[in-house]
């Protein structure tokens, strides 16, 4: 145990404990501190000395006050033996902790590369020779606000953000740090509405006119009528997985990108007539042939023979070329009536929620059935059938005895059984529930009238 004496003169603070390396009493002069400061030394050098003679490691909270110790106070510890090694934990540099963090990510090079733009601004920022004890809040404040100052989009910004949290949440849980200097900033919305927009089919039908090669036609289509990821999508889709010949004709597509998903490796995709006429216009081949064989790899860039067609035919290239026409895809399905968002989602190989973070966004063309006073039949029969097949207000009792009228009982009914309806029914006559021995109860004639049910015959019982 460690314990605290005070000079009565001077007000200055030392530390004496027994040394973990050769049992002997050692005093460290901590000059004129408060006590409070004090006792959070004294708490930190026993757990230094109970994590040496256990073998055990220190917490992480111990780790981080060894970080942000001075040079001098930190060289007085290494000389009796309290830091070692293990206790290096506090000094770990950023350029570590991102070595660290790539190592252990197991994701695809092209998430790497978009991590790898976020660690190094970060690492400009801050130079990665730093401890991670002095990023403080501040220092992440600070990198924040040159992020909010560059040309960066949004979107772009948050996504860094979002970055950067994660590599900070792994230091925390490797016990590197007490607590992340990032924990509560908030990124943002990695929406960008401002791009997403949507390609209408009579654009769509002038580009692909201006298309040098079927196969260009087909790679355009695929995208805008099957919503397909372009290229990824592209390259290991094959001639048996379009299933143009079936009563349904559809695409059965494989994502790489969520291949690590459950059930995310294959979905299947409607082929319309549009996309129908682009795949009959290419020659067929063998089955496990590729669809577009110009497309071998993920890193092709297709977006010179597509902006070279917008230019050819006239039109204004949109922003995000091939995820615009993918989106624009996924919003013309939305209006289809009768296929709820879920079944679209799964047709594009995402759920409903990045659909509408990333996919979907209200478009001027859809107000015009409101302005125009055009609505369509399909909505407005669905609100009539809405309507009549909501359940009625609880009738009066007046209402209800004019019901009894015209009350049909049901037609398939267990002998002997009797309807909820049938109490209703006037029964009891006015002389109240004990009817008259000379008038027997009218129950049997209400069975017979209204259930067909006649008195069972005492000679053919057994």
């Amino acid at each position: 145990m460690a314990s605290i004496t005070t000079n009565r003169k001077t007000g200055n603070k030392r530390l004496q404990f027994l040394c973990p390396k050769d049992g002997s009493r050692k005093t460290i002069h901590l000059g004129n501190i408060t006590k409070k400061v004090a006792d959070t030394f004294r708490a930190h050098i026993e757990e230094l000395i109970a994590a040496r003679a256990s073998g055990t490691s220190i917490s992480a909270e111990t780790a981080t006050w060894v970080g942000k110790l001075s040079d001098s106070n930190r060289k007085k510890l290494e000389g009796h033996g309290l830091v070692g090694p293990d206790c290096r934990v506090g000094q770990h540099t950023l350029q570590e902790l991102v070595d660290e963090f790539v190592a252990t990510r197991s994701v695809k090079s092209s998430t790497l590369t978009a991590d790898a733009q976020a660690t190094d601004s970060l690492i400009e920022h801050c130079k990665g020779s730093t401890s991670l004890a002095k990023i403080t809040t501040q220092v992440a404040d600070g990198w924040r606000k040159s992020l909010d100052s560059s040309k960066l989009a949004k979107a772009t910004v948050a996504k860094r953000v979002n970055v950067v949290k994660q590599l900070f949440a792994k230091a925390v849980r490797w016990k590197w740090l007490t607590e992340s200097p990032f924990a509560r900033m908030k990124p943002g919305s990695q929406r960008n509405m401002d791009k997403l927009v949507h390609v209408p089919q009579a654009v769509i039908q002038r580009v692909l006119a201006c298309c040098k090669h079927d196969q260009d036609r087909l790679i355009v289509g695929l995208a805008r009528y099957a919503g397909l990821r372009c290229p990824s999508e592209l390259v290991p889709l094959r001639w048996k997985d379009v299933r143009d010949q079936d009563a349904v004709p559809h695409l059965l597509v494989s994502s790489p990108k969520t291949a690590h998903h459950e059930n995310g490796q294959q979905r299947e995709v409607p082929i319309d007539a549009d996309l129908m006429a682009l795949i009959r216009a290419v020659p067929r081949g063998v089955d496990d042939a590729p669809v577009v064989p110009r497309v071998k790899s993920a890193a092709i860039n297709m977006r010179k023979m597509l902006q070279a067609a917008v230019k050819a035919a006239g039109e204004q290239m949109w922003p995000r070329c091939f995820q615009n026409l993918r989106a624009s895809c996924e919003m013309d399905w939305i209006n289809i009536s009768g296929v709820s968002p879920y079944t679209v989602a799964s047709w594009m190989g995402h759920s409903v929620l990045i659909a509408e973070k990333h996919y979907v966004k209200a478009r001027r063309e859809q107000m015009l059935a409101v302005t125009s006073g055009k609505k369509s039949d399909a909505k407005y029969d669905a609100l009539v059938t809405q309507n009549t097949t909501q359940h009625r207000a609880t009738p009066t009792i007046k209402e209800s005895q004019r019901s009894l009228q015209s009350f049909v009982f049901p037609v398939v009914m267990p002998l002997g059984a009797f309807p909820c309806g049938l109490m209703q029914f006037p029964i009891v006559g006015e002389e109240g529930f004990e009817p008259s021995k000379a008038k027997p109860t009218d129950l049997q004639s209400v069975l017979v009238d209204h259930l067909s049910i006649r008195p069972r015959d005492a000679s053919r019982e057994v």
